[in-house]
């Protein structure tokens, strides 16, 4: 009697991955976060005479590229925002990887010019309310108040093409309300409405 074979249905992501090879890849947002947060720490440590220096990743995200038709390239860049602190100071890089070349580059912090209004003052009243909105949920309490002790626009590296005016700002922001206090690291986008991120939550006390 001939044996009956049994039948495997694949789906059509399924057969896709198989035939590009990138099934189970992660995206390089995740696969390059350990070069990112090295080289802002050799950064950081350099530019301010630290070497005990140490780096927290306020945000990152892959960068998806438009794509021509017929192509099928896979997004390999990614971006993050990396607070170094280190020695009584502290700044923050905004770092580009490139996940063909495993290599990444921390772009500096621009340069506030007298007079000249900052993309950080612009965007400051979005980061304010989701710092509040994230304490009011944290403390349990609607009647919590911010200060901002901290806000910087990102100077972006060069791209081809020429210079992209900055798009990003971080800021420290101090929540109190019922009794309770905490800072948040946020970071905001200046090309995405509503974009501000809520990041590394710093040591809270008690006022």
């Amino acid at each position: 009697m001939a044996r009956q074979l049994g039948t495997v249905l694949l789906s059509p992501m399924a057969i896709n991955a198989m035939a590009c090879g990138c099934a189970l890849r992660p995206l390089p947002a995740k696969s390059l976060q350990p070069v990112a947060f090295s080289t802002a720490q050799q950064r950081g440590a350099a530019d301010l005479g630290c070497p005990a220096a140490t780096a927290q990743i306020l945000s990152k995200e892959t960068i998806q590229y438009p794509q021509e038709a017929g192509s099928s390239e896979t997004p390999r860049r990614a971006a993050y925002t990396i607070d170094v602190s280190g020695c009584g100071t502290r700044t923050t890089y905004l770092v580009s990887c490139d996940d063909r070349q495993k290599d990444c580059v921390a772009g500096t912090l621009q340069k506030k010019t007298e007079g000249e209004p900052q993309l950080a003052d612009k965007l400051r009243p979005d980061a304010m309310k989701a710092a509040q909105l994230r304490g009011d949920s944290d403390f349990g309490c609607l009647t919590a108040t911010t200060e901002v002790l901290r806000q910087e626009t990102i100077e972006e590296g060069q791209t081809t093409g020429g210079h992209e005016p900055p798009h990003r700002a971080v800021y420290s922001i101090a929540v109190s309300g019922c009794g309770k206090r905490t800072t948040y690291d946020i970071s905001c986008d200046g090309r995405k409405k509503g974009s501000c991120v809520v990041g590394t939550v710093q040591t809270p006390a008690r006022e």
